[in-house]
């Protein structure tokens, strides 16, 4: 559903110029878009008169970009293959695939002769102009695999990397990579016993893609290998690590995590009885001390695999690595989400515990930190080749951004995950995504700013690098009045170290403190009103027609009043079964208040009639209540008379 298309003959009404010329590529943006081939044409003096399209080799070696591009991606679905390894891996894989084929096709073009399956065969004028050699040279010298000065005759191993063109090159040190898996295919020369078959290598080569993590560099994809034979039923698990082994990436080969640099080693994987100890230790912040979970520590070249030699922190910091063969690792290799890596030295002594106890730094820029990057004008461009400004805050100093040059320059914004007292910046401004050292980055400036990501801007820094910074993480002070409650900071990469077309920079990091969050002062509390006093009241003894009494409210009260007599006196007074001689409710004022409770009409006629020296009982009750607080009552009993 993603139809290729094809550009051949591409640049040939130029002339063609010197950009289209002697090359051919393949762009392969993520599963759902289409990609794009360019064929050029070729010319002397050290190549054939021709057109790309002409050689097959060419053309599968491109095509073979669409697959490794496909498999072995980022999380967006991008190719992840920019880095030093993992681009030389890219074209490794893209020579073995288009000779495997050909070869599966036509098997005189294999031959007993060391060095025949050669790229350049249809377009070297002359020889070993588009490859230093061939792909079937065994690492013994023997004629018709030269190498080169730096590396010395025969086939190249894990320790040339870099060496092969004199500096790291994508295409060159891919000849180790095509190398080594031509060895997993037919084997080496001197041991053909030691091949997987075609079939096979074709099938874990593949599959080796599918299982490997974005950026990988070649003992990660070694490890991946391993594992597709392991998922497969592990049969081929001796002959893998002995090829691998013989090409310098054995069981404890390592590399430079900042510069791609090789620590090659020859060794199989120690025997099951050979001695062995643990590492352990507490991973903490090295700002806060507090302990960080979920950190990866890992032996440099073993952090995935069957043969996984790693351990993940849990809550409180702590991590165990158990079952590691005694040696002293120059690489021990501590990586967390949002925080610097940490490598460190450790030996390793039989039956024994050696402590590690790693304090990475907070890398306030980090993507996986939680910052964000919003890029200037026309600073991602590649972005849809892994090469985006994100590329320079992903914590690997192996990838990068790259964007076209430009005399003003191009720029990034970095929002931070919240407000940070800046102490200093930390800048790579090495060359990425397979361009040459040209592409460093020498001028540049640092903002900051506390408002948005449009500003307003304060410089915390600017300067030059030189040559010698590429590769490493230099750090920058922040201007003290650029520092404080910064949430957004600009990076704008002015110049190149060279005459390049491109603007490159592998990685920017921003070290600091979050600002503190004020904690707010607890309101002093109202003390509570005190309730006011109950309702009194003051009640007489006896009462005629009327009784009167008193009340005192604090506030505001709502008084009833109730006269009752008994049965006897009910009937005398003429209320009949009636025992309720008189009420009253009324709503009193704070103060003090007096009242009249009038009996009814029946019982007034009743006492006016009577004697005067006759008393009857009754008994007055009266309640008081506010509105929130309970009811008072209180009662007496009195007489009644003319």
């Amino acid at each position: 559903s993603d139809p290729l298309e094809l550009q051949t003959d591409d640049g040939a009404a130029t002339g063609p110029d010197p950009e289209h010329r002697n090359n051919a590529n393949m762009f392969t943006p993520p599963d759902g878009s289409s990609p794009v081939m360019q064929m050029y044409l070729w010319r002397p003096a050290n190549y054939r008169t021709m057109n790309g399209g002409d050689d097959a080799s060419i053309v599968y070696h491109e095509y073979t970009h669409g697959l490794s591009n496909r498999l072995v991606t980022d999380a967006a679905g991008r190719g992840a293959l920019n880095s030093p390894q993992a681009g030389a891996m890219g074209e490794g894989w893209s020579d073995w695939y288009a000779k495997d084929f050909l070869v599966s096709q036509f098997a005189g073009l294999d031959t007993a002769t060391a060095g025949d399956v050669d790229m350049g065969t249809y377009t070297d004028a002359t020889a070993h102009s588009i490859r230093t050699q061939g792909l079937d040279c065994p690492v013994v010298a023997v004629p018709g695999c030269p190498g080169t000065a730096a590396t010395g005759t025969g086939g190249y191993t894990f320790g040339d990397f870099g060496k092969v063109a004199g500096e790291q090159d994508v295409h060159a040190d891919g000849e180790i990579w095509a190398e080594t898996l031509w060895d997993l295919r037919r084997g080496p020369i001197a041991d053909l016993g030691a091949a997987l078959g075609v079939q096979a290598a074709e099938r874990l080569i593949t599959d080796g893609m599918r299982l490997s993590p974005p950026e990988p560099s070649f003992l990660d994809m070694r490890n991946a290998i391993l594992l597709a034979d392991q998922n497969a039923g592990g049969t081929n698990r001796t002959r893998i690590w002995a090829i691998f082994a013989d090409r310098g990436m054995g069981y404890f080969a390592s590399m430079d995590e900042r510069t791609s640099d090789p620590l090659e080693d020859f060794s199989p994987p120690p025997a099951p009885g050979a001695p062995r100890g643990r590492i352990a230790g507490v991973v903490r912040d090295s700002a806060t001390g507090q302990p960080i979970a979920g950190a990866t520590v890992a032996i440099g070249g073993l952090a995935q695999g069957p043969d996984r030699l790693a351990g993940t922190t849990v809550a409180d910091g702590s991590f165990v690595i158990e079952s590691v063969p005694t040696r002293s690792y120059p690489s021990l290799v501590t990586s967390a989400a949002g925080y610097d890596t940490v490598v460190s030295a450790v030996t390793v002594q039989a039956g024994a515990t050696a402590p590690v106890n790693p304090t990475p730094a907070r890398d306030w820029a980090a993507i996986a930190g939680g910052a964000t990057v919003t890029p200037g004008p026309g600073s991602d461009v590649y972005a849809g080749q892994g090469c985006g400004p994100e590329a320079a805050v992903d914590q690997s100093q192996v990838t990068g951004w790259s964007t076209g040059a430009s005399p003003a320059g191009k720029s990034m914004v970095v929002t931070l995950p919240g407000p940070v007292n800046v102490s200093d910046f930390a800048v790579d401004p090495a060359e990425a995504c397979g361009d040459d050292s040209r592409s460093t980055t020498r001028d540049y400036r640092i903002e900051t700013s506390t408002g948005t990501v449009d500003g307003p801007w304060t410089v915390a820094a600017s300067g030059a690098f030189g040559s010698e910074a590429r590769h490493v993480l230099s750090p920058v002070v922040a201007a003290p009045d650029a520092a404080a409650g910064v949430r957004h900071v600009r990076l704008s990469l002015l110049s190149s170290q060279g005459t390049s077309r491109y603007l490159d920079l592998s990685e920017f990091v921003v070290h600091g403190a979050p600002v503190p969050t004020p904690v707010p002062t607890p309101p002093v509390p109202t003390p509570a009103p005190a309730p006011p006093a109950p309702p009194s009241f003051s009640l007489p003894a006896s009462g005629k027609t009327t009784v009167k009494f008193k009340v005192t409210c604090a506030v505001d009260c709502r008084v009833t009043a109730k006269l009752t007599v008994d049965r006897p006196t009910a009937k005398r007074l003429g209320l009949g079964r009636v025992l309720t001689a008189g009420s009253l409710t009324a709503s009193v004022k704070a103060g003090k208040k007096t009242l009249t409770l009038k009996l009814k009409s029946k019982a007034r006629r009743a006492l006016l009639k009577g004697s005067k020296k006759f008393r009857h009982r009754a008994r007055l009750k009266v309640t008081g209540a506010y509105t929130a607080t309970a009811p008072v009552s209180r009662s007496r009993q009195l007489t009644l008379g003319r």
